[in-house]
């Protein structure tokens, strides 16, 4: 190829660039309007779904702030009406202690049902409790009487739902019969998880420690091997009052929990 050929064919291709870039620019100029257009519509619609997305943040971010402020405000309630209630039995017992300590044995009696009755029961057992061991001995045995009544009381707004399997090494005729005589309210229902055995507790909001501790330790006695107690993850006003005993995949590899163990804890958290 000489030097004429190959200048004529840089000419061709000169020639071929030009007429490429003159459709595009023809391209570009009939249609400027209309990319425009479709560019400042692309960027509405950007713009749209940013604005729904911080709206969607913000307003979930407020749910969570209001539901925060509800939740201190139950607290804030809650911790007003126990000192309000320790209040009321400082003043009532300090007002009385002449015939709750010292009275006859029917001023004591008067004086336990009469608190059984209009205490709730949760305040009532640390009552008692503390009653039980201050008293002189002979004077022992109607308060630890009561602190049995107070127990039958709260527990027996207490539900118990529990799901056994067959060939359970748990002898769950024993476990009812048990906690049937100490006032729970037992409901038995069809398991979940065949192939998992029982090894869960779970318990709402308002169920007290120590209702949670002699659950755990009747399971034991019967046959259960227990390697969790946690409160439900989302507990409600259906739970509050609830106990569930079941099966969790998830603990399987754990060690099972001790009578000491549960005897030592001061709650049981998740």
């Amino acid at each position: 190829m000489d030097q004429n050929e190959l200048n004529e064919k840089k000419y061709l291709l000169e020639e071929k660039k030009f007429e490429i870039e003159k459709k595009s620019s023809n391209f570009m100029n009939k249609n400027f309007g209309v990319i425009i257009t479709a560019i400042i519509s692309f960027a509405a619609i950007l713009v749209s779904i940013s604005q729904i997305w911080i709206a969607e943040i913000n307003k979930t971010k407020e749910l969570e702030i209001n539901q925060n402020l509800k939740e201190k405000e139950i607290d804030l309630n809650e911790n007003n009406n126990q000192r309000q209630w320790n209040l009321d039995l400082l003043k009532y017992v300090t007002e009385n202690s002449g015939k709750i300590f010292y009275g006859s044995y029917s001023d004591k009696e008067k004086f336990k049902n009469i608190m059984l009755v209009t205490i709730p029961p949760e305040i009532t057992d640390k009552l008692f409790r503390n009653f039980e061991e201050t008293v002189p001995k002979d004077d022992k045995k109607i308060w630890s009487d009561a602190r049995k009544e107070s127990a039958s009381l709260r527990r027996s707004e207490i539900s118990i739902q529990y799901f056994p399997k067959p060939n359970e090494n748990i002898n769950w005729d024993k476990f009812t019969k048990t906690l049937k005589e100490n006032s729970f309210h037992l409901e038995e229902k069809n398991p979940i998880q065949l192939n998992v055995e029982t090894n869960s507790i779970w318990f709402g909001d308002d169920i007290y420690v120590e209702d949670i501790k002699f659950v755990a330790l009747k399971l034991i006695e019967s046959g259960a091997e227990i390697k969790s107690i946690r409160p439900f993850r989302n507990s409600n006003n259906n739970k509050n009052k609830l106990i569930q005993i079941g099966a969790d995949a998830s603990v399987v590899p754990s060690s099972p929990l001790s009578e000491a163990d549960i005897l030592s804890a001061s709650e049981f958290s998740r």
